[in-house]
């Protein structure tokens, strides 16, 4: 008669446990939706982001067994979480909401089977209450909204564990099905993260203890066992057969990078995170928990005492780290679970509700502290930088790159993100190759730390105001400044373009013999992995010269000089708007012929554009064919990415003209090159400001080209076509020999003291098509030539008789004589002359005899 409504009482006992656990779960999962949508950042964003990443990946490549993080495989966590996250991704949808429903949702599923634990083993108050404990305890609140893998890996354990007291209970073939589920469970547990496999030694402690001895293993405990190999087999087999020293490696370093040694430091540190993590009244609930399950045994509390053994002992002894106290806060919350479920009714719900109180206050400043200050700081920044005008990277210090650089990479959309201490590093292996026009941001932990740094031309005025703020007197007079940068400034008030050199210069006031530049095909992680190479360094001083020659070369840095500051410098920055014409030949279909030839007229345009007076830019033509000139252009024009971005901006005009007519640069370039710029389009367009101030824009048919088709939006087809047009010129021969080569001789001859005659004799119009600058080149590098062989004493006749297709050089030596190679070279020249000017029908001709230099032609009446 007693039993009877104990037994009627039982199931409304059962419903009421029920109706609370799901009251606690739908007020847990509303508490952790709160702002779930908001950006990544706040507590633990790294996790967060560094999850988010390799699911965006999986959805871009579509590679499960090769989690990617930043060009690389992780193997440092297991792959589940994220493999349900982009299953759910998939479905739902990929946002910062979507990805942060799954640690939500297995969070809050977590309730129910940290009920059913604690009603088995202490009855349905203490599963209540450990439920309540767990949901929202800070670090459960917290951790369980994180994109990553620790509130997944608590569900999947606890419910392992709660399968296995299952299969203890049962009998015959239910205990080894069920024995076999739960080592299905767990080893999705252990491929969720790998530290699932301290639950083992917890359970084995606790079971020796209550068999006093091994004999509690049975066949059953195998078969769990090889359960547990299933899911996690497959993934790590794979990797262990292809790549079993990453694995290793990874697992390696994930165990040991948290180690804190054993002392009182740990331990306070370990205190530190239960009395905030759990917040001060629920840390003492569960020591007094603890302590009560010794006063008062139970079947559990072997089980919670072993748990809580083995997950302290691996964060004292092995691998301290924040919020991992969380893997046992579920045991803990077991263990005052069961000291409410002993004391009377009163005090139970005088303690919980205390302990409610108290959670609810610490809990709310918590989440007060993790997004009050906001959490998208980092995705307005990637944003802010990567709609900049100009190129740019991102460059953190140590502290703000080794917590947050995951997030900025996540946001990135192309900006390259970089730690301020690796790149001052000794180099070694891969370089960081920041490209040229390159501005930063760079992140400091201060606000003094936050400075913006826009395009490359304000970087050397700020870097060179500093400079020069440090120097004393006596250190500007010695100083020896060595330009790297490839930019160029046009100043609106003179009307030119200044090179960083003379920016540097501006800034500091340093001498001109005291400024020097190094350009060249100096690809950054070439040059780094030892790889030959060649480089020009310029400087107008020959002391400086040959001091940094010393400094520099070496047996595969091969170093070039010149006293050609403005050449040097100018090739850097004006063959990348060559390479982008290139790209277009390449894009379009035009083949190797078409390409050879802009890559020649946009060398002859740098040429040009070096030796303009009006532009302040006189520099030697012999520069453009060095490594800063000629070696540079090539390597650019095919290999480079300024190429790469004009090969796809042609291929779409061919593919579909009007998306190119509509495409924005900026995103072409961020599809195409992870990050890196695009600096000759920025190039072209100041440029093309200089050119058309001086309307001298139609002498440029390739730079002009390239502003059309970037700026313009001009069908590259239509612009090659007219390039091909405009590319030679009608000229009247002797005008051009009077104006342009007669002046330069004239030049040399002063310099040289070594008197100049130019004939022209012609006894008709002298009109025809050809490339001015080419046959301009050709010219005045035979007239050097000339001039020098008359200096040394030697004398030489070049002549061509273009009627004869003759082509005759007579030689008389005098004093030192001319070498032989030299009379190969001026044979070579006046062959390139004969085919530039065949069309005249006439005799051209350069003597160097009795101490003159005479040049000039004879047209005969046709």
């Amino acid at each position: 008669m007693d039993k009877q409504p104990a037994a009627a009482s039982a199931p409304r006992a059962n419903r009421r446990a029920a109706l609370a656990v799901a009251v606690i779960a739908a007020a847990s999962l509303g508490l952790r939706l709160i702002r779930a949508h908001e950006p990544i950042g706040g507590f633990h964003s790294f996790n967060s982001a560094w999850y988010a990443t390799i699911v965006r990946n999986y959805h871009s490549v579509r590679d499960l067994l090769h989690p990617m993080v930043q060009g690389k495989p992780d193997f440092n966590v297991p792959p589940l979480m994220t493999w349900i996250a982009w299953a759910f991704t998939r479905m739902a949808g990929f946002s910062e909401f979507t990805l942060r429903l799954v640690p939500i949702l297995f969070s809050v599923a977590t309730l129910p089977v940290l009920y059913a634990l604690g009603a088995r083993l202490f009855g349905r108050r203490a599963g209540v209450a450990a439920a309540a404990f767990y949901a929202f305890a800070p670090v459960s609140m917290i951790v369980g909204r994180n994109i990553q893998t620790d509130a997944v890996y608590v569900f999947f354990m606890l419910a392992s564990l709660l399968l296995y007291l299952d299969a203890r209970q049962a009998a015959g073939r239910a205990r080894a099905v069920r024995m076999a589920a739960a080592g299905l469970v767990y080893g999705a547990a252990f491929l969720t993260k790998q530290f699932a496999v301290i639950l083992l030694p917890a359970i084995f402690l606790w079971e020796c203890g209550g068999a006093r001895g091994l004999r509690w293993i049975t066949k059953e405990h195998i078969l769990f066992g090889l359960a547990a190999l299933l899911p996690v087999a497959p993934f790590y087999g794979y990797h262990m057969a292809h790549s079993a020293g990453s694995v290793v490696g990874a697992q390696s370093y994930i165990l040991a990078s948290q180690e804190t040694g054993v002392g009182w430091r740990t331990a306070r540190l370990l205190a530190s995170e239960y009395y905030w993590g759990l917040s001060p009244l629920l840390a003492a609930l569960c020591l007094g928990g603890m302590a009560w399950l010794l006063v008062r045994r139970r079947p559990g509390s072997g089980l919670v005492w072993a748990a809580a053994l083995a997950f302290n002992g691996f964060f004292f002894f092995w691998h301290g780290h924040s919020y991992y106290m969380l893997f046992c806060l579920p045991f803990l919350a077991l263990a005052a679970g069961a000291l409410l479920q002993d004391i009377p009714r009163a005090a139970a719900a005088a303690l919980a509700g205390g302990a409610a109180a108290a959670l609810a206050i610490i809990m709310s400043l918590a989440m007060l502290c993790s997004l009050k200050y906001e959490t998208d700081e980092y995705k307005v920044l990637m944003k802010t930088v990567s709609t900049q005008p100009y190129p740019h990277i991102v460059i953190a210090s140590p502290v703000i790159y080794g917590s947050y650089h995951p997030v900025m990479n996540f946001y990135a959309n192309g900006v390259q993100v970089y730690d301020e201490h690796e790149m001052v590093k000794e180099l070694k292996g891969d370089a960081v190759a920041l490209g040229r026009d390159t501005g930063a941001f760079l992140i400091g932990a201060t606000a003094e730390d936050q400075q913006r740094y826009p395009p490359v031309q304000v970087i050397v005025r700020r870097l060179s105001k500093q400079i020069a703020g440090m120097l004393t007197p006596d250190q500007k007079k010695n100083l020896v400044c060595v330009n790297f940068a490839k930019g160029i400034e046009f100043d609106k008030e003179s009307k030119i373009i200044r090179r960083m050199s003379q920016v540097f210069q501006d800034e500091t006031g340093v001498r001109d013999d005291q400024l020097a530049a190094l350009s060249g095909p100096n690809i950054a992680n070439e040059v780094a992995a030892d790889m030959y190479c060649e480089t020009s360094i310029a400087s107008p001083s020959p002391d400086v010269r040959e001091d940094l020659y010393r400094l520099f070369h070496t047996d595969n840095f091969s170093v070039e000089l010149t006293a050609d500051v403005a050449g040097v410098e100018l090739g850097g920055a004006l063959k990348n708007i060559v390479a982008i014409a290139a790209g277009l030949v390449d894009g379009l279909g035009f083949g190797n012929n078409t390409k050879a030839t802009v890559v020649r007229t946009g060398l002859m345009e740098m040429i040009k554009f070096g030796s303009y007076k009006r532009l302040g830019h006189l520099s030697e033509q012999g520069t453009f064919f060095g490594p800063a000139g000629l070696a540079d252009l090539i390597t650019t024009c095919f290999g480079g990415r300024n190429r790469m971005f004009g090969e796809a901006l042609g291929r779409m005009w061919i593919q579909d003209p009007e998306k190119a007519k509509n495409v924005d640069l900026s995103a072409l370039e961020a599809e195409l090159l992870n990050g890196q710029k695009v600096q000759g389009a920025h190039t072209s367009d100041e440029v093309y400001a200089v050119l058309k101030d001086y309307d001298l824009v139609n002498e440029f048919p390739v730079f002009k080209s390239v502003y059309e088709v970037c700026f313009e939006k001009r069908d590259p087809r239509d612009v090659y076509r007219r390039f091909r047009e405009v590319s030679r010129e009608v000229i009247d021969l002797a005008a051009f020999m009077a104006d342009e080569i007669g002046p330069y001789a004239q030049e040399l001859s002063k310099t040289c003291g070594i008197p100049f005659k130019m004939v022209i004799s012609t006894d008709r119009e002298a009109l025809a098509t050809f490339d001015r600058y080419l046959l301009k080149s050709v010219l005045t590098r035979i007239l050097g030539k000339a001039f020098r062989h008359t200096q040394e004493g030697g004398e030489v006749i070049a002549s061509v008789q273009e009627t004869e297709q003759r082509h005759l050089i007579n030689v008389r030596n005098q004093g030192k004589g001319i070498a032989r190679t030299d009379l190969d070279d001026a044979y070579l020249k006046m062959k390139k002359t004969m085919d530039i000017l065949k069309r005249f029908r006439g005799e051209f001709f350069i003597k160097s005899q009795d101490g003159v230099v005479d040049m000039g032609f004879r047209l005969p009446r046709a």
